[in-house]
């Protein structure tokens, strides 16, 4: 619901010396001010505008001023115009007061200010934010991190991001990640590995407004990466692995990480071998419980070429080219 209401001062005065300003009825749709809830509009602001009326006959006046008690308590500054306003972003029971400042009466009183009584308002934030856009995946400079981007929300009431990811191989569905008020983020856990890395990532972004409005999630990306501390990843929830075999980095120069996961108890072989079936090095043979392993290849004392690495569990096979770039 969009809604910008006006609210408007009348001033009335009598031969008392009881005059006072008061708040009439709003004209454009003829109900009383006070209690009133009006609502944000889709950007996240609802906007006030004010204009001050005096019955000229009784007094003069010099000036018009108006001020706003915000939700947390504190009243704005006066705002000394016959016609203004504010637009408020936070959610919340607000109060309005206004004052004129006369110049003289019919009485013979000078110089004096009179006050409105002080009125009740609402503003309700009902509306979420929009869908983030745009979100993308790859590697952040320099430490090659995976790193997300999208494009900026432009609620004024926006407040955060939260990033969620998924890794395919926990079986543990979407986690709350972290939270950012920034339109990127660095996951400190992955490396950007497509292709090539341990596990399968996939990633999702929604916003929050400072209403606890939520959008709806953004589209996904997903990429292979590599765990940092690959310790911590290495025996999550054995039953959903399978055999599986990569390398990372790959190319490399002149070391990489080969990673292995196996489904079933048993004797695994990890063998390199150059292009014409010779022998480099056995890596692992040993048995080794359902979970995910890795261990390192070092190139130092070989030409630069493809390399096959061969993991030999029970009746499975797996292959995987290494490309070692000097």
């Amino acid at each position: 619901m969009k809604k910008i209401f006006f609210i408007l001062f009348l001033t009335v005065t009598s031969l008392a010396y009881s005059a006072n300003v008061y708040f009439d009825y709003d004209p454009s749709d003829h109900q009383p001010l006070d209690g009133l809830s009006y609502y944000s509009q889709s950007y996240g602001r609802a906007c006030m505008s004010y204009h001050i009326l005096t019955v000229s006959s009784f007094f003069v006046v010099d000036s018009y001023c108006a001020k706003v008690q915000y939700p947390d308590g504190h009243w704005s500054d006066w705002q000394c115009s016959q016609s203004g306003g504010w637009c408020f972003t936070q959610a919340g029971t607000y109060h309005i007061e206004g004052c004129v400042h006369v110049v003289y009466d019919m009485n013979g009183q000078n110089n004096y200010y009179m006050y409105s009584n002080i009125l009740t308002f609402y503003v309700i934030d009902n509306l979420v934010p929009a869908t983030t856009q745009n979100l993308s995946i790859g590697a952040n400079p320099g430490n090659n991190l995976v790193k997300l981007t999208w494009t900026a929300n432009s609620e004024y009431d926006l407040s955060l991001y939260e990033i969620w990811r998924e890794v395919d191989e926990f079986g543990t569905g979407y986690v709350s990640l972290a939270t950012t008020t920034n339109t990127s983020y660095v996951d400190q856990e992955m490396y950007y590995a497509p292709g090539a890395g341990l596990v399968n990532s996939r990633y999702k972004v929604r916003a929050l407004d400072i209403n606890s409005n939520y959008s709806g999630y953004s589209s996904e990306v997903s990429s292979r990466t590599e765990p940092m501390n690959k310790q911590s990843f290495m025996n999550i929830n054995a039953s959903n692995y399978d055999y599986d075999l990569k390398n990372f980095p790959n190319p490399f120069n002149p070391q990489t990480n080969i990673t292995y996961s196996i489904k079933e108890t048993g004797l695994i072989q990890l063998k390199v071998y150059n292009m014409l079936g010779k022998e480099i090095v056995t890596l692992v043979n040993e048995d080794k419980n359902p979970g995910i392993y890795s261990v390192s290849f070092d190139g130092t004392n070989l030409p630069s070429g493809i390399y096959i690495c061969t993991m030999k569990a029970d009746n499975n096979t797996k292959n995987q080219k290494l490309l070692l770039m000097k």
